[in-house]
């Protein structure tokens, strides 16, 4: 291939590729010793423009309204697993985790844990603040593991077990 009169390029080590009025793209190939070969072109997605806010996360944070106002700036924290001891075991480690990073977004990790798939042993913190959520997580793992629907109204936190 005369590689010299083609727009195309062959790389060998990383290469700045500046951006232009339409996506890049690349073709990638890779050749099988025994006959198989595998090709793909990729394509940049195209941007996406995010407002600017102090914290992303919290767009997409899920709340639950109080009733008796209507508002509420308490995130959604959901946990749920396929036995009650896992469902314990979930809930320390998240605590654990967020003990150990104080610099987590609690609004991204309220978004991440309400995209996740929903088994039958569920656990839900409402809280606006870390220390709520740590005492709920604390709370549901001392919990018996024979506590199958409870509702719990600690002073910074609810937790609710056992939703559906």
């Amino acid at each position: 291939i005369d590689w010299d009169n083609t727009p195309l390029a062959l790389l060998n080590e990383p290469t700045p590729w500046p951006r232009r009025d339409t996506p890049r793209r690349a073709g990638i190939s890779s050749f099988g010793i025994g006959g198989t070969n595998a090709h793909i072109i990729i394509e940049e997605p195209p941007a996406v423009v995010v407002p600017a806010v102090e914290n992303r996360g919290a767009q997409k944070a899920y709340t639950s309204p109080r009733v008796a106002d209507g508002a509420d700036d308490r995130l959604r924290f959901t946990l749920s697993a396929r036995s009650p001891q896992a469902l314990r075991a979930a809930a320390h480690r998240l605590h654990d985790h967020l003990a150990d990073r104080p610099d987590v977004a609690l609004a991204e990790v309220s978004a991440t844990l309400h995209g996740r798939h929903l088994f039958d042993h569920r656990a839900i913190v409402l809280t606006a603040s870390r220390a709520g959520l740590l005492s709920a997580l604390t709370k549901l793992t001392d919990l018996p593991v024979g506590t199958t629907r409870e509702i719990v109204e600690l002073p910074d936190a609810t937790l609710t077990l056992g939703q559906k």
